[in-house]
């Protein structure tokens, strides 16, 4: 009787021992998950809530380019040095390195590290050669992936 006593309170001990490992492992899997998971909502936000527009696109000399390019979002965006931008003849536009030491390169005119709602930045886009008459698309995407994009005549 005695023996089957211990057995119990040995198999209890186990048991309860047990359930707290398990408890833990699904605690912080749930910890994980939500960490995760805000993350993805933060991100999902700050798209919705980031909006560009390009306002005006221009050539000033015949290897420049100017490209005024708003935040009409809610969302202040940074790491502007980090946006993609794409530039040439229609369908034919190519990515342009930002302040790359040869050209085609761009430039925001500025130098601001923040860009906040209701703000214009200015984009010079410089190449080495004239640029040819035509069609010119412009696609600018925030460092979150949002997109704005226009086409201006070059003469």
């Amino acid at each position: 009787m005695s023996s089957q006593v211990m057995t119990e309170g040995i198999l209890i001990i186990v048991s309860v021992i047990s359930a707290s490992i398990l408890g833990t492992i699904v605690i912080t899997q749930v910890g994980i998950f939500d960490s995760h998971y805000t993350n993805t909502v933060n991100v999902q936000k700050d798209i919705m809530l980031t909006k560009t527009q390009i306002i005006h696109a221009i050539n000033s000399t015949d290897t420049e380019a100017n490209v005024w390019i708003k935040n009409i979002g809610s969302q202040s965006l940074s790491n502007l040095d980090t946006m993609d931008v794409f530039f040439g003849k229609n369908n034919q536009a190519i990515r342009i390195t930002y302040q790359a030491s040869s050209n085609p390169s761009w430039t925001i005119q500025d130098n601001t590290s923040i860009w906040n709602p209701s703000e214009t930045l200015k984009i010079v886009i410089t190449n080495d050669v004239s640029f040819e008459s035509g069609i010119y698309s412009v696609i600018i995407t925030a460092p979150n992936g949002v997109q704005a994009e226009t086409v201006m005549s070059m003469t």
